[in-house]
């Protein structure tokens, strides 16, 4: 049985709807999930749990206390102390964690494409997922930036040219218009890719 189904049934079991699951795995926390993602988890749009994903997955075993949500330690070797001596020894600590991350990072990379998640063969359904799953992940992450400051919308912005926001948006408009419109669209779009 997937997490999606143990998630579901453990709701069901209880009279909780997504709503009602959202509120109890809110209640008392700073950091809140979104309805829409804990919907997309029991009726197992998502696949997978993205944002947050540490944070996410022990707030779901504090409250369900279902083994699939159990963690393994992920970073081991940049252990911190309880009263790190001095600055250096803090900073020692940060850089070692950043670089275990930055291997995880590409662990990631490798795995996506040993997946066929860019590979150009896999068949439309999985790439229809893939966009899908990755679609949801990025209006979590931009939720994030609703409540932001101008400074922390910046840091966004320099990532990310207005062309490339212009090209998506207009590109997921032309997705839903018909066949004809489409077309057209394709021929009259000359996006090049960065």
């Amino acid at each position: 049985m997937s997490w999606n189904e143990q998630l579901k049934e453990w709701a069901e079991n209880r009279g909780l709807n997504a709503n009602a699951l959202t509120d109890l795995l809110n209640e008392g926390q700073e950091k809140k999930l979104s309805r829409n993602t804990v919907y997309d988890w029991i009726v197992g749009k998502a696949d997978s749990i993205v944002k947050d994903s540490k944070y996410r997955i022990t707030r779901l075993y504090e409250v369900t206390k279902l083994d699939c949500f159990i963690l393994e330690p992920v970073i081991q070797s940049a252990e911190t102390t309880e009263n790190p001596e001095s600055i250096d020894e803090l900073l020692t600590n940060f850089q070692n964690i950043e670089k275990e991350l930055r291997n995880l990072r590409t662990k990631v990379a490798k795995n996506t494409k040993n997946y066929g998640l860019l590979e150009e063969n896999i068949q439309v359904s999985e790439r229809a997922n893939n966009v899908s799953n990755l679609f949801y992940m990025l209006l979590d992450e931009l939720t994030f930036f609703k409540d932001s400051n101008e400074k922390e919308r910046k840091q966004l912005t320099e990532k990310i040219s207005p062309q490339d926001v212009g090209y998506l948006t207009s590109f997921l408009n032309a997705i839903y218009r018909p066949k004809d419109q489409f077309r057209s669209w394709v021929f009259s779009s000359n996006y090049k890719e960065k």
